[in-house]
């Protein structure tokens, strides 16, 4: 039986854009031990002028500053495009200041709805893509951004790097759905200028399928230049999404929401150098798609090279928020061309009112100990959600033993939080941070922190 997917095309909707109308503390609910704290509530100025909506998830600096976007909101309150926005740490005290508002330059050709996960360059500077450009009523193509501070970083001095389906005809729905990657990124190292920049389109290329794109730094101080490195036509996957991953050979890694021989997604590996891409695993392969299905977010490896993700649909049949489908699941992969090692670690909503999570949205990243931490986008036992499936966990995976580490909407109307989403981000200490889509005092989101 095939997963339904009726929930999963509403979160979607969501993510695309639907805007949805004081930081507090709170106990991880029953024996967690962990410590909840909400750093950030959106739309807490007229006119979600600081922004609503955070959809990806956090960079953190090396001073303990917090990045990150959202899709809606800001100071361009016409066009509603999104915001950079930063949360500075003094201490226990966080500064929070909106760095940009999109769709602040004639007809939005600055871009709008930001949708990956921003990454810094060795002078400070902030990149990232937004999903739609200008002010027509299709807003196709999306571009890439840098946002470069001052010296006492007191301004910010933003430029469009490049547009997308400027010169292409047909160019249909070809903008990023996702953040970038670099060579050395896996490893922590901020962007040395010099590699390329690599990211994804949801649609576009040959196909409409999406592509895999390189952009590269001009060297005469001119204009940045794209190269196709893939182009998608569905046995090989469709509407790749979400950030890359690239490894220690320049090897890039990524997932595919559908395509491939079961139609419900693809992992696969890509040597952007020759274009030549391998489908590692074909999503809903097993009977009634056990191996999970639609997968919500990139891989990440750990130091020997296996790599984990998350599916969001698929797994244990008869999920209350799937119809017949499945709950999602956590996965592993050793990496072997077609000969590659696939298996399930968890399957979410084993437990009574999916308890420990269900639909997860975000990855995973991979602790010190080589623990697993992640989301899902409902579950958790507090059904006080808008849509009543519960507000979604934060989880920790040792091996296939799963724990819930927070359960949104413990707190009257979901003013922790409701639905995270983007993958977690840890610090130095093991601090975990993480955004939540809507939620929160004002309903525009919200950014939090778990401490262990």
């Amino acid at each position: 039986m095939k997963p339904q997917f009726a929930s999963r095309r509403r979160i979607r909707a969501l993510a695309a854009g639907a805007a949805l109308a004081a930081a507090a503390l709170a106990p991880a609910g029953g024996a967690q031990a962990w410590t909840f704290k909400t750093l950030y509530s959106f739309c807490s100025q007229n006119g979600c002028a600081d922004g609503e909506d955070p959809l990806a998830g956090l960079l953190i600096d090396a001073s303990g500053n917090l990045y990150g976007t959202t899709l809606s909101g800001g100071k361009s309150v016409v066009q509603n495009g999104g915001v950079v926005f930063q949360l500075a740490r003094q201490g226990e005290t966080w500064t929070y200041s909106v760095l940009y508002s999109f769709c602040s330059r004639h007809r939005c050709n600055d871009g709008g709805r930001p949708v990956g996960r921003l990454i810094s360059d060795i002078h400070g500077a902030l990149y990232g893509t937004t999903s739609v450009q200008g002010d027509k009523a299709s807003r196709e193509g999306g571009t890439v951004f840098r946002l470069a501070p001052n010296q006492d970083r007191s301004s910010w001095n933003f430029r469009r790097l490049y547009a997308f389906c400027q010169h292409e005809a047909g160019c249909l729905r070809g903008g990023p759905n996702g953040g970038l990657t670099y060579f050395g990124a896996a490893s922590g190292a901020p962007y040395d200028l010099q590699s390329a920049l690599h990211g994804t389109t949801i649609g576009g290329g040959a196909c409409y399928y999406g592509v895999v794109f390189g952009l590269r730094r001009p060297t005469d101080g001119g204009h940045w230049s794209e190269t196709v490195n893939h182009e998608f036509c569905g046995a090989d996957g469709r509407a790749p999404y979400d950030e890359l991953w690239m490894d220690e050979s320049r090897m890039l890694f990524g997932v595919t929401a559908g395509g491939g021989s079961s139609s419900w997604g693809t992992v696969y590996q890509l040597d952007p150098r020759h274009g030549i891409e391998t489908v590692l695993h074909n999503f809903c392969s097993l009977a009634d798609c056990a191996d999970g299905a639609y997968p919500a977010a990139g891989v990440v490896a750990d130091s020997e090279g296996n790599f984990f993700g998350l599916a969001a649909s698929g797994g244990l049949l008869n999920c209350p928020d799937q119809g017949n489908g499945g709950c999602g699941t956590a996965y592993k992969l050793i990496p072997n061309g077609a000969n590659s090692k696939y298996s399930v670690l968890y399957a979410f909503c084993a437990k009574t009112d999916c308890q420990d999570g269900s639909s997860p949205q975000g990855g995973v990243i991979v602790g010190a100990s080589g623990n697993l931490y992640g989301t899902t986008w409902c579950g958790g036992g507090h059904d006080i959600d808008d849509n009543h499936c519960g507000g979604g966990t934060v989880f920790k995976l040792a091996g296939a033993a799963l724990e819930t580490l927070y359960s949104f909407c413990a707190q009257a109307n979901c003013t922790d939080g409701e639905h995270p989403s983007g993958n977690l981000t840890m610090d130095a200490a093991g601090n975990l941070y993480g955004v939540t889509i809507i939620g929160g005092a004002h309903g525009g989101g919200t950014v939090f922190e778990l401490m262990p």
